[in-house]
This record gives structure tokens, C-alpha cells and sequence, in this order.
């Protein structure tokens, strides 16, 4: 059985909505600003008699699209994400969204590529690690190395791999002793 709401129900949600996109900490703002509006069309409010306009909407939608690329450039920043691309590609769509670019963070083009190019490096070599251990994860892993290396334009060396070792992986070859570059070699 479908429970029906009342419209002082709709308008409840109206204001949770809307109080959420106050707080200015929800990355989640595109669910917030359509949910607002369905339930205080629900309940036959307008964004006036609700205490909000467009203007501060608009505001609201700038305010959490900052946030919300501020925390994935944190988490860029930090290595606290396992899929690099993916964060890298939320940021710039939160910075889009909101009409934002990087300088409007606190943050620069180059800051953000030596970030990105770091994190690729870290990413391969963990993969590499995890393909030398020959698990049922041996080719997400083994493909995971050579995808890294070209998001950053890298070759195995300069993520700390060695060539011959990569490539007698990749022809099925076992590594008893896996020895990693240093960052002196």
C-alpha cells in the first residue's frame, strides 16, 4: 500500500532540502535543488513563501560546488582515493557546474598535473605490486600498471618499475624477487 503525503509533509522536505544547501557541505547539490523544487511544488509553495528565491539558489548551488571540489581536491591531494582519474574528474565537473575554475579553490593547472602525476606513479606501482602476486586479480592489475603509466605519460622506470620485470609479467614470467627502482637510481 502507497502512503500518501500530506502537504505539510512535502513541505517538510522542502525545508530539509533546503537547509542542506544552506549548510554548504553536500556534494551531493543536484539531488538537494531538484528535490527542493519537486516538493515545494508538492505542496504548492513557492521558493518566496519557502524563505528563498532563484538569487540564493544560485548562491547556494555556487557554495556547494566549491566545497565539493575542495574535498576531491583533498582527497587528490592527501592519495586518499583509488581511482585518481575518476576524483580528478569530479573536481573539474564540481569547478564546472558552479561556474568555478581552480584559481576560485586556492589552486593552480600545475599544482593539480604534479598531484596527478604523483598519484599515477603511486597507482602503477601498487598494481604492479598486486599483478607480481599472480592472484585472480593478475589482469585487472597487470592492465591497471599500463594504464596508469599512460594517464601520466610515464614509463615504468619513472613510476619505479623496471621494465624487464614489467615485461616478463606481462609474457606470464614469475618474479620470484621483484626489485623496485629507488628514487636514486
Amino acid at each position: 500500500m502507497v502512503k500518501l503525503l500530506r502537504k505539510s509533509d512535502y513541505l517538510y522536505y522542502a525545508r530539509y532540502h533546503l537547509s542542506i544547501l544552506r549548510e554548504g557541505k553536500t556534494d551531493c547539490y543536484e539531488i538537494h535543488l531538484s528535490e527542493l523544487h519537486k516538493q515545494a511544488e508538492k505542496a504548492w509553495y513557492s521558493l518566496k513563501r519557502l524563505g528563498t528565491d532563484e538569487s540564493e539558489l544560485r548562491k547556494l548551488l555556487i557554495l556547494n560546488c566549491k566545497y565539493s571540489a575542495e574535498c576531491c581536491y583533498k582527497k587528490l591531494y592527501s592519495g586518499a582515493t583509488f581511482n585518481p582519474k575518476s576524483c580528478l574528474e569530479n573536481l573539474r565537473k564540481h569547478l564546472k557546474t558552479g561556474g568555478l575554475t581552480l584559481k576560485d579553490i586556492g589552486r593552480n593547472e600545475a599544482e593539480l598535473n604534479q598531484i596527478m602525476l604523483e598519484l599515477y606513479k603511486k597507482m602503477a606501482l601498487y598494481h604492479f605490486k598486486k599483478a607480481c602476486e599472480k592472484d585472480e586479480f593478475f589482469k585487472l592489475n597487470l592492465g591497471s600498471v599500463r594504464s596508469y603509466l599512460s594517464y601520466g605519460n610515464l614509463t615504468p622506470k619513472e613510476a619505479g618499475i623496471r621494465e624487464g620485470d614489467l615485461k616478463r609479467l606481462e609474457l606470464g614470467g614469475y618474479l620470484a624477487d621483484v626489485s623496485l627502482h629507488s628514487k636514486n637510481e
